[in-house]
């Protein structure tokens, strides 16, 4: 369950490109990536930004042909997202 205050969505023009790449380069799976890199893949997966009424603080991708087969292409939040209010054991993300 999602706690209070927090919305999860799949609509791609909501995506802060810019903050996702801040995540992304801040991960040791993607140290370096380059921003165009991360719109190819924000366009070629299927997208889930978790936000706040002020910020985006989780994204995730799937990646998925879209009929059978769907691998998750990694999960990130913002650190500033409190363990007490966070969300890990249902979405698999860690920090």
């Amino acid at each position: 369950m999602l706690p209070t205050g927090f919305e999860i969505s799949t609509d791609r023009s909501r995506i802060d490109v810019d903050r996702v790449h801040q995540f992304l380069n801040q991960s040791y799976w993607a140290q370096g990536r380059t921003r165009t890199v991360v719109e190819r893949s924000i366009e070629n997966s299927l997208c889930f930004g978790v936000y706040t009424a002020s910020e985006q603080v989780a994204f995730a991708r799937v990646i998925t042909e879209p009929c059978c087969i769907c691998l998750s292409g990694g999960c990130i939040r913002s650190t500033g997202v409190s363990r007490a209010r966070d969300f890990e054991g249902a979405d698999g993300c860690r920090p």
